[in-house]
């Protein structure tokens, strides 16, 4: 009796626990997806994405974030490079490596830089930190009206090699990356 109540309670909590391992469908618990938008000014090829993963973006490309069935933001990550350390940052893992974000809210919204994560190929996730001075101005987070922008610099500590884009992953849900 002991054994069936064990082997119960343990298929609830893992019913349970398969609930909470979020929307595997591109969107985020806010029920947040990326949508095609224009492609960048260089031509770059269209991103081919599937229905049910998040999309994959060249540099440069402005994805549009959508909430239910509004829009609510356009995204561009553009001008990845290498920063040299200064006397007062210096790279734990290898290398600093920075990106140019912008921001165009078409509805309020909240942006955060750490929203964003550089992905290595074995699907590590690193987490922006403060860099040297050379990054320029770094993104803040902000509340932005419709209409308004924000642009900054993100960047990350990551390995010399292997990673593969950067992700925009709001609640640590990956909607969509632009490729390195």
């Amino acid at each position: 009796m002991k054994h069936r109540r064990t082997v119960a309670v343990l298929a609830i909590t893992v019913a349970a626990l398969a609930g909470c391992a979020g929307p595997t469908n591109g969107t985020d618990w806010g029920g947040n997806s990326v949508k095609n938008a224009e492609a960048p000014a260089s031509g770059a090829a269209t991103p081919s994405p599937t229905k049910d993963a998040p999309k994959v973006f060249d540099m440069g490309y402005t994805a549009t974030i959508t909430q239910g069935s509004e829009e609510t933001l356009k995204i561009t990550v553009s001008n990845p490079r290498n920063l040299k350390s200064d006397p007062y940052y210096k790279p734990e893992k290898g290398r600093f490596l920075a990106v140019t974000v912008e921001f165009t809210a078409l509805a309020p919204v909240d942006v955060n830089p750490f929203d964003f994560v550089a992905v290595g190929a074995d699907g590590t996730r690193y987490e922006p930190t403060v860099g040297p001075e050379s990054a320029g101005q770094e993104l803040h987070a902000a509340t932005l009206n419709q209409g308004e922008k924000l642009k900054g610099v993100v960047v990350f500590d990551v390995p010399k090699e292997g990673v593969t884009g950067i992700a925009y992953a709001p609640l640590s849900q990956v909607l969509g990356t632009w490729r390195l």
